[in-house]
């Protein structure tokens, strides 16, 4: 115990509490903590911006989207 502070006083962190996938408001799937487009939106959107951050884009990830018309890819692409 250091200045009040123990580790008891932490919570337990493991991979079952922490989100690594998430669902954006257009029901595109992220994961590994938001870095890969895992899928594209799920809603009839004609644009869409991936979000910055993301890493990778699976293939395919777009294939169920038959309105998408332009996409919107960040610099943290690669």
């Amino acid at each position: 115990k250091k200045d009040g502070f123990q580790f008891s006083d932490l919570a337990t962190i493991n991979k079952d509490n922490i989100k690594i996938e998430f669902t954006d408001e257009y029901g595109a799937i992220y994961g590994n903590f938001g870095e890969c487009l895992k899928k594209g939106p799920t809603l009839a959107v004609r644009c869409y911006t991936i979000k910055e951050g993301t890493k990778t884009i699976k293939n395919h990830a777009f294939k169920d989207n038959k309105s998408i018309q332009e996409i919107t890819i960040p610099d943290s692409v690669f």
